[in-house]
């Protein structure tokens, strides 16, 4: 029975700890990467640059259910197309990974806008 009860867990963390801000070293323009996967599967992502804004269009249209966010840059997120509607703010706060089912957003954005105070 104790078994059972912590292999979820092991699994859990397993899944989380692939979201890392350390996925957009390999995007140097990148003010932040959306994710398709809770895990953070790389094999499907959108790709947001510096001053990035619009919508995320037909293949990404409420399919976001993660984001990781450069340090010093802002992402927001409407439930529109054309940033109207729900919104959230994710980053400037000292974290860099966001699973939006936590801020109760998951698959639901539509259009973004991601600035930066500074790059880097």
């Amino acid at each position: 029975m104790a078994f059972r009860t912590f292999l979820p867990c092991l699994i859990v963390q397993l899944v989380s700890s692939l979201c890392e801000e350390s996925l957009l070293f390999s995007c140097e323009p990148c003010c932040a990467i959306l994710f398709s996967a809770e895990d953070c599967s790389t094999s499907d992502t959108f790709r947001i640059k510096y001053n990035g804004n619009g919508i995320l269009g037909a293949i990404w249209d409420d399919v976001p259910v993660a984001a990781v966010v450069r340090k010093g840059c802002l992402l927001e997120l409407w439930d529109f197309k054309n940033q109207t509607g729900s919104h959230r703010s994710f980053g400037l706060d000292g974290l860099s990974v966001y699973p939006f089912d936590k801020y109760g957003f998951e698959r639901r954005a539509s259009s973004v806008r991601c600035t930066c105070v500074q790059r880097g």
